[in-house]
C-alpha cells in the first residue's frame, strides 16, 4: 500500500493498486527499486473483508520522489483518509494517538459532568462515556482490532482517565473493616466495568450495590455508600456459629429465620409471661401456651420461601405431639378453623423429634410459601400447658419482591381495602 501525497497539494488516487495499475501510472526511480517488495496482506473495509492479495509494501527509510500520471509527488509520513490516519507502516500508532487526543479533548469538556460533585449517578455518567467518549477510542475498530493487545496503550490510557465511583472510594475502607470483623463471612469485590456481564445478569444499575448469598442463593440487596446500613444488613444474615452448624445439617438449605417478618406474625393463646418471639431465637427464652395446650402460631415471611422441614425443640413431656399446617392463609385461622380445615400436611411428633433435628416436610407442597400456620392441637403427655424451647424452619429463598420494604401509608393492620 502506498501513501503518496503531491507537492502541490493535489489530490491522489488512495485506492490499493495492483500489479497492472502500478506499472501504468507509477515510474520508480532506480534507487528506490531495491526498497520496494512484494508480501500478502489482508486489507479490511468497514463493512467487511477484501480478499488476499498481493500489494507493494514500503520499507521504512528515506526514498526519493517518483512520479504518478507524469507528475512528482513525495512520500508522506502519514495520510488521512475517511477519519483515519494511516502511516508508511500501517501500524495504526498514529491513528490510534490521534483517537486518544480527540478522545482527552472531549473528556476534558465534559469534566464538569463526570467529576465526583456531578449530579449526575455512576449509571448516566457511564452512557455519557459510552456515547461521547468511546465512540471516538473505537473509530473504525473493524480495521485496528487485530492488532495485539500493547499496541492499544493509547486508549487505556484515556479510558482510566474516566472517574471512577466516588462513592465506592468512600465505603471501601469500611468494607474491608467489616470483612476483617465478620470472618465467617466471604466479602468479594466485583469491578463492573470488566465485568459488565456479572453485573448485567445481577441486575446492578447503580455503584456501589452489595448482594447477599447464602448456600449460593441470593437473598438481600443493598445499594448506596451508607455503611451504618451495610453493617446492619450484615448482622442480620451473619447469625451465630450455632446456626451455622444448623444450616449444614439440610445441605443445600438454610435457617429461614432472617426471612420471617416478625411484624406480620402472631401467635393464638400465648402466655404473657412467655410469648411467641422467645421460641424465634435460641438464646434462653420459651413459648408456652396459656389456658390450655394449643397453639395456633402464624409465621409470615417478607418474600416468598420453599420449606423443606421444621425444627422443634420442646420438653420431652410438654412438646408438641399433633401439628397441622396450613400455608398461604388470608389471615390467621382460629381454633376452631383450624380443627375443621383440611392441612396440607398433618405431623405426628415423637419426644426424639423435639430435640432440635429437623423433621421433613412434604416438600414439593411447599415450594411458594408465603405465610405458614402451625395448629398445635396437643402435647406428648396431655399436660395443661404446651411449651417449645425453639422453633426454626429450613428451607431456601425465592428471589422476589422484600415485602417489608413497604411501609404502611393508610389504614390499620388487619383492615380490609
Amino acid at each position: 500500500m502506498l501513501a503518496l501525497s503531491s507537492p502541490t497539494g493535489a489530490a491522489v488516487s488512495s485506492r490499493i493498486m495492483d500489479h497492472q495499475d502500478l506499472g501504468n501510472m507509477v515510474e520508480f526511480p532506480t534507487k528506490n527499486a531495491k526498497q520496494l517488495e512484494t508480501t500478502e496482506s489482508i486489507v479490511l473495509e468497514p463493512m467487511g473483508m477484501w480478499p488476499v492479495r498481493r500489494q507493494y509494501w514500503c520499507r521504512p527509510g528515506p526514498l526519493q520522489p517518483l512520479r504518478v500520471a507524469g507528475e512528482a509527488v513525495q512520500w508522506s509520513q502519514t495520510v488521512k483518509y475517511l477519519g483515519m490516519t494511516l502511516d508508511r507502516r500501517c501500524n495504526w500508532d498514529s491513528n490510534l494517538r490521534a483517537s486518544a487526543g480527540r478522545a482527552r479533548k472531549v473528556i476534558l469538556g465534559l469534566a464538569p459532568l463526570l467529576r465526583p460533585a456531578s449530579p449526575l449517578n455512576h449509571a448516566h455518567k457511564v452512557r455519557l462515556f459510552q456515547a461521547c467518549i468511546m465512540s471516538l477510542l473505537l473509530y473504525a475498530v473493524p480495521a485496528w482490532a487485530y492488532l495485539p493487545c500493547y499496541r492499544f496503550s493509547p486508549l487505556r490510557a484515556v479510558y482510566h482517565l474516566f472517574l471512577r465511583c466516588g462513592p465506592c472510594q468512600r465505603i471501601a475502607p469500611h468494607f474491608e473493616q467489616f470483612a476483617r470483623k465478620y470472618p465467617r463471612a466471604c466479602f468479594l469485590k466485583v469491578d463492573v466495568d470488566k465485568c459488565q456481564e456479572t453485573a448485567a445478569n445481577q441486575g446492578v444499575s447503580a455503584m456501589p450495590t452489595f448482594i447477599f448469598y447464602r448456600n449460593k442463593t441470593k437473598i438481600d440487596r443493598i445499594q448506596g455508600a451508607n455503611h451504618e446500613a451495610l453493617e446492619s444488613k450484615i448482622q442480620q444474615y451473619y447469625g451465630s456459629e450455632e446456626e451455622e452448624d444448623g444450616d449444614s445439617a439440610v445441605h443445600g438449605h438454610m435457617d429461614l429465620s432472617t426471612f420471617i417478618y416478625k411484624q406480620q406474625c402472631e401467635c393464638l393463646n400465648e402466655s404473657d409471661d412467655h410469648p411467641f418471639v422467645n421460641c424465634l431465637t435460641s438464646s434462653g427464652g420459651f413459648l408456652e401456651s396459656d389456658c390450655d395446650e394449643q397453639l395456633i402460631v402464624s409465621i409470615t415471611f417478607n418474600q416468598s420461601v420453599k420449606i423443606h422441614s421444621l425444627k422443634i425443640k420442646s420438653p420431652q413431656d410438654k412438646g408438641p405431639k399433633t401439628i397441622k399446617l396450613f400455608i398461604n392463609q388470608p389471615r390467621t385461622l382460629d381454633f376452631d378453623m383450624a380443627d375443621s380445615y383440611q392441612a396440607i400436611q398433618e405431623l405426628v411428633l415423637t419426644p426424639e423429634d423435639l430435640e432440635g433435628t429437623p423433621v421433613n416436610l412434604r416438600y414439593v407442597k411447599f415450594q411458594n410459601v408465603q405465610n405458614i400456620q402451625l395448629f398445635i392441637k396437643d402435647n406428648q403427655s396431655g399436660s395443661e400447658t404446651t411449651r417449645i424451647d425453639h422453633l426454626a424452619f429450613i428451607g431456601s429463598p425465592i428471589s422476589t419482591t422484600n415485602m417489608s420494604d413497604f411501609k404502611r401509608v393508610a389504614g390499620k393492620k388487619g383492615e380490609g381495602h
